[in-house]
């Protein structure tokens, strides 16, 4: 059984040949995002630690995955110094004890968690140290050297005569991937010392030097693209990470009239399919509401859009928001916007319908406390969400002051197979956010549907979750939290 094994990516921020080159975006995310994504992808290794002497970088690491335990000393990061020397580095300042380190070049962003473990078995299996290597296109026997007067003389004479057919392939040391047993390592080696090779295909083998590079990275995904799907267009779209899913309520009139009634967050989604809608959202100011609505008000007066309907955006942790898509018609979620702005979006779509001009504009509106919608289905969370069909035995629907149940179930209700499971939307209005959450627990325990599975159980235990309650969470939460003992898309 193998020891443990280092994953090192060393990353110093003194580029002279592109500055920042290692947090460079390339297509929308920083150069060594891709190697610590597929460092991180590998099951064979147990730590993936970034060696670095920029505060920069290091952030840029750690909010990709990576470790960055310390920072790396300045006379380890100048032009001059080896990677050996900042391999060890790490090795002694981490005293812990690795079989194996693997030193993973950032400047290689299209090298695959395949590449990195197939270099790792190699090694463990051959009991020698690996680097990745790639064919080389021209082997050396066809290469030339040229004086000032334009003579060639061949690079290499053995070999010349063979025809290109008959040639073997050359390989060249591509650098993406070092594999290096500790205890063979001592420091005054080098990680190239006597290594085996394991072949990394030419087109993953790309390393980043030079400012043409990050162009010749896009040619090269373009060519993949063309083999694969017989079309090489292609479009660089920023990659927004971790976001939250912000859409804007709008009513357009026929007259040109547009307003927004701010927005819903729609965040807490399983598979992309919404769970929970708030509004207002904890993560937009009243500057960034300002920023937004404006947004959202010029693409509908772009489309010339007349009726009800939402604009919706991807918001990251930076404040930085996108256009997602627009969706022309009334939603599932109107209700929390009608809760917190008092308006009728149904009574006002029909007004708009009939040609009449909004009675109201921009200034008019006004956002009073917090609603919170809860959807319930009938799927078994506990069951991987299966769908629970059926017949409802009994039902008893939660009431009072601020709660409000839009639903057409009733008991004897036959629920078919065929459609969505969604039973109930249950909505909740209070103060403030804090009021509407034991408001909405309050109404959830009061909830009673049998005869069939449902969520209820599971919605409750949300509004019960630490993080959900401080209103830290973006779509990926109910992937990366345990809620009730089930975590989505490993139930």
């Amino acid at each position: 059984m193998k020891g443990k094994i280092l994953a090192i990516i060393p990353a110093r921020g003194g580029s002279k040949g592109i500055p920042g080159k290692n947090i460079k975006e390339l297509n929308g995310k920083p150069l060594m995002a891709y190697t610590i994504e597929e460092a991180l992808k590998c099951p064979e290794i147990d730590r993936v630690v970034v060696s670095t002497d920029s505060k920069e970088i290091a952030q840029v690491a750690e909010k990709y995955g990576a470790e960055v335990p310390f920072m790396r000393p300045a006379q380890l990061a100048a032009d001059t110094s080896k990677t050996i020397d900042a391999v060890w580095d790490v090795l002694d300042r981490l005293e812990e004890d690795y079989e194996y380190v693997v030193l993973l070049q950032p400047t290689s962003p299209l090298r695959l968690a395949e590449d990195i473990t197939g270099a790792i078995q190699k090694a463990v299996e051959n009991g020698k140290d690996v680097v990745s290597v790639s064919k080389v296109q021209d082997p050396p026997v066809l290469m030339r050297q040229m004086d000032e007067n334009g003579e060639l003389t061949p690079l290499l004479t053995e070999g010349s005569t063979v025809r290109r057919q008959d040639m073997k392939p050359w390989y060249r040391v591509n650098g993406s991937v070092y594999v290096n047993k500790v205890e063979r390592l001592t420091k005054t080696t080098s990680l190239n010392d006597n290594p085996a090779g394991y072949e990394i295909p030419r087109e993953r083998s790309l390393d980043i030097d030079e400012p043409e590079d990050f162009e010749l990275a896009f040619l090269t995904a373009q060519k993949e693209s063309q083999i694969a799907f017989g079309d090489g267009t292609m479009y660089i779209e920023h990659f927004v990470e971790h976001p939250r899913h912000i859409e804007f309520q709008i009513l357009a009139d026929s007259h040109g009239n547009v307003v927004h009634l701010g927005e819903r967050d729609c965040s807490i989604q399983r598979n992309h399919q919404k769970m929970i809608e708030e509004s207002p959202s904890m993560a937009v100011s009243e500057e960034l509401r300002k920023e937004m609505g404006i947004a959202a008000v010029k693409a509908a007066k772009a489309a010339h859009y007349v009726n009800a309907g939402t604009i919706e955006f991807l918001l990251e942790k930076t404040g930085k928001f996108y256009f997602m898509e627009m969706n022309t018609r009334i939603q599932v979620e109107h209700p929390v916007t009608e809760w917190v702005t008092g308006l009728d979006l149904v009574k006002e779509q029909l007004r708009i319908a009939s040609g009449e001009a909004l009675p109201f504009s921009q200034e008019d509106i006004h956002i009073q406390g917090h609603a919170i919608e809860c959807r319930i289905n009938a799927e078994n969370p506990w069951k991987n969400f299966r769908p629970s069909p059926g017949t409802i035995t009994d039902l008893h629907l939660p009431g009072g002051q601020g709660i409000r149940v839009d639903t057409g179930i009733y008991s004897g209700y036959q629920i078919p197979p065929y459609y969505d499971s969604m039973l109930a939307k249950l909505i909740v209005h209070g103060n403030n956010r804090e009021e509407a959450i034991a408001k909405m627990k309050s109404a959830l325990g009061e909830m009673i549907i049998q005869g069939v599975d449902t969520n209820v159980d599971y919605q409750f235990e949300i509004m019960n979750d630490p993080d959900y309650q401080k209103g830290v969470f973006d779509i990926g939460f109910l992937e990366s939290h345990q809620i009730g003992g089930v975590k989505v898309n490993e139930a």
